[in-house]
């Protein structure tokens, strides 16, 4: 099992979700972001995926982890932290992902880090249950 699909549907959730929309427009990013990218931005980074197979089914625990970058010229961390609500917001709801049905996603952590030049992170991780559809 692949985390992919979970990822193409956060994606698409968060993209869809206006207030997501409103703070970062269409700059969410697989990996990393295009050099000089305009602040704010969320890239997708790290996933992970451990099998969780029951009663003849496939599945498997999947978490994905995204940071929310922002500059700030006041050193604060509200601008990610706002961010990362509502990204955490955006998946109340559960999914619909293609082969696996309905998936449930769980928030994990949430931590900021502050970088030198003024740049903000908020690293967020959530965690996915996901079965085989029958």
């Amino acid at each position: 099992m692949s985390a992919w699909p979970i990822q193409v549907a956060v994606a698409a959730r968060w993209l869809a979700t206006p207030a997501v929309v409103a703070l970062v427009g269409d700059r969410i990013y697989d990996g990393e972001a295009p050099q000089g990218e305009a602040s704010p931005y969320v890239v997708i980074g790290n996933s992970t995926g451990v099998p969780r197979n029951t009663l003849g089914r496939y599945g498997a625990t999947m978490t994905l982890t995204a940071h929310s970058w922002a500059q700030s010229p006041t050193r604060s961390n509200a601008e990610v932290l706002t961010l990362a609500r509502q990204l955490t917001l955006a998946l109340r709801q559960p999914l619909s992902v293609d082969g696996y049905g309905t998936v449930h996603a769980r928030w994990e952590f949430e931590e900021t880090q502050a970088e030198a030049d003024g740049w903000r992170q908020a690293i967020t991780r959530w965690r996915f249950i996901a079965m085989e559809d029958a």
